[in-house]
């Protein structure tokens, strides 16, 4: 059971690895949550969010994340154009 939540397969189970496993995801995941996380990311309000985007929104947070490092996510999250993301892709990915 633990090699199953180990999702990067450190040997050691992290906070959102915990959560990940022992959050009812049916009450958490809902279209709802799903819009507002959604928006949190569409920081120019575009319906898009593209990998300047996921730079300041990590800003935002206080945290750091270079323009390359969110072009690859972008890139792997994106199955149309590899640039952005939309709101249903975003919503399947979840």
């Amino acid at each position: 059971m633990f090699h199953k939540i180990d999702f990067n397969s450190d040997g050691q189970l992290n906070y959102t690895e915990f959560l990940a496993a022992t959050i009812n995801k049916e009450k958490v995941v809902t279209k709802q949550n799903l819009s507002l996380a959604f928006h949190h990311f569409d920081v120019d309000n575009t319906g898009f969010i593209s990998a300047d985007n996921l730079v300041e929104a990590f800003r935002r947070q206080g945290k750091k994340i270079d323009l390359e490092t969110a072009k690859s996510i972008i890139k792997e999250a994106s199955p149309t154009d590899g640039i952005t993301l939309d709101q249903d892709t975003f919503f399947t990915l979840m």
